[in-house]
């Protein structure tokens, strides 16, 4: 498997369908698409995953008892088989071909270990949206990426692909806040 995309849900059925149906369409034939439903209340969100499921060849589909976010990527990572994972959350969409734009660039340089990718945040929104871009820079260490490259702005997990050994040893710390940021630097380090 090339790539593993975890996604974990919660009670989102509304986005949810057109979250995954923007990483099934991303062209990638080696990729596993892994919906981790953190102990979803709605009974909607378990009838759509299995809906999609039917569709998806790719996607492979799980429930386990309310854990919180960071217990869901946890679970995903456990099963994930890919050289490479990246995470989104139910409630957000890729455009079309980001995946194809960005694997390649792992495959230029064997020292490259995760790569960022531009997003829009707060997408709709009259006066919050933004569209964050990053130019083609390389970092060679954490100080560089952290402060030069200002990542504690974007230390975001939905907006990177990673190679999956740099989770060998490093999990989402489970009930705490701002995982993303708790994570990252150890990821980079």
């Amino acid at each position: 498997m090339k790539l593993s995309v975890i996604i974990p849900i919660f009670n989102t059925g509304p986005t949810l369908e057109r979250c995954v149906k923007s990483v099934a369409m991303q062209g990638i034939d080696n990729m596993e698409i892994i919906v981790i439903d953190d102990g979803s209340t709605d009974p909607q969100c378990n009838l759509l995953c299995k809906q999609l499921c039917l569709t998806i060849p790719q996607m492979i589909y799980q429930r386990q008892n309310h854990a919180g976010l960071s217990a869901a990527r946890n679970h995903g990572l456990e099963i994930a088989t890919g050289t490479y994972v990246t995470f989104i959350d139910s409630d957000d969409y890729l455009e079309p071909g980001t995946f194809a734009a960005v694997l390649p660039l792992f495959d230029k340089d064997s020292k490259i270990d995760l790569v960022e990718f531009s997003y829009i945040d707060k997408e709709g929104h009259d006066k919050l949206s933004r569209t964050v871009c990053f130019q083609d820079l390389e970092y060679e260490g954490f100080r560089d990426y952290w402060l030069k490259g200002k990542a504690y702005r974007h230390a975001y997990m939905w907006n990177k692909i990673f190679k999956r050994w740099l989770f060998d040893k490093v999990r989402f710390p489970v009930a705490k806040n701002f995982e993303d940021v708790a994570v990252l630097p150890d990821i980079v380090k």
